[in-house]
């Protein structure tokens, strides 16, 4: 079952948690302790059973509760939250970075982008699971992390320091073919930094949360075979982003495909009546299933080929 998953993922934490006691001068098992929490829970096939038992699991709240504050980390049912506990630990290795300059290997575009990537996360989680109000405020605080950011100076490759909002200066200053530009470039693509920057945004906006919120409701009507509500629902989640497609449609074409989802709980339920008039939708449905939801994750590796490390020590 579950449970039994669940317990070699905590098995992970422990193991992760044990080098970083064993290594106190670097921060390096620490962030990945809070990569796997991120990870392993949050970003999982199982992760709605696995956040619940994450949740649950006293035992490893006390022992993070030695590095981070936990009661932080709690959602709006007062439950620890995955993404929560991540993000605290990756702002910790971050202080601990700036206080005592404990060395990593991480490279830093990584280490210093995850707590504005966690706390996106999070405002995903809260917006799944309903809680409108607390996700409207998660994905403001995520796009100011994410500002925060971008005004941040970052090492990459040797010796080289950028600043991600500096692209569009130093491109018309410079053009194209500039080191310094295709550095911005690469860490900005590294970390998915404009598509985070622009969701964070797009978030907020009230036909995307009038989008998502119909779009849980159909799914919910579908769930009880209600299918006519279902169908009614659905159209109206697409129309608002139709709306938003005309409104932004760069920006649409690059958030489209979080929403396969709908266009998919869409055509299920018009199967199931018959209903083949996809008008004024079409344009619509085709950019979303022609387009690919985006992670967190695929970039997070710590091995990025042609590009250095930039790694910082002590």
């Amino acid at each position: 079952g579950y449970e039994n998953r669940y317990a070699w993922v905590r098995r992970g934490v422990d193991v992760l948690l044990d080098g970083a006691e064993q290594n106190p001068d670097t921060t390096d098992l620490t962030w990945m302790t809070a990569r796997f929490i991120g990870r392993k829970i949050g970003d999982s096939d199982e992760r709605a059973a696995y956040r619940q038992l994450f949740s649950q699991d006293e035992r490893l709240h006390e022992r993070i509760a030695k590095i981070i504050d936990v009661e932080r980390a709690r959602s709006p049912d007062k439950k620890v939250d995955n993404w929560l506990v991540a993000k605290l630990l990756f702002e910790h290795c971050v202080d601990r970075h700036a206080k005592s300059r404990a060395s990593s290997t991480i490279p830093p575009v990584l280490f210093f982008s995850r707590p504005a990537a966690t706390q996106a996360r999070y405002a995903q989680a809260l917006s799944e699971s309903g809680h409108w109000n607390e996700a409207l405020q998660a994905w403001k605080e995520a796009e100011q992390l994410h500002d925060e950011l971008g005004e941040r100076t970052i090492l990459v490759g040797t010796s080289m320091r950028i600043r991600l909002d500096d692209l569009e200066s130093r491109l018309a200053k410079f053009g194209p073919n500039d080191t310094s530009v295709k550095q911005l470039q690469a860490a900005r693509r590294r970390i998915q930094y404009d598509y985070w920057l622009m969701r964070c945004q797009l978030e907020q906006s009230a036909k995307v949360q009038l989008a998502r919120k119909l779009s849980q409701e159909a799914a919910e009507h579908a769930r009880r075979s209600e299918s006519r509500m279902a169908y009614d629902l659905y159209r109206q989640s697409l129309q608002a982003l139709s709306e938003v497609h005309k409104q932004r449609p760069a920006q649409m074409s690059l958030f489209a495909g979080d929403f396969q989802h709908v266009a998919a709980g869409y055509r299920k339920v018009a199967e199931q009546l018959a209903e083949t008039d996809e008008q004024p939708l079409a344009s619509i449905l085709d950019l979303i299933e022609q387009s690919q939801p985006v992670s967190m994750f695929p970039l997070l590796d710590l091995q990025s080929p042609g590009e250095g490390d930039g790694t910082f020590r002590k």
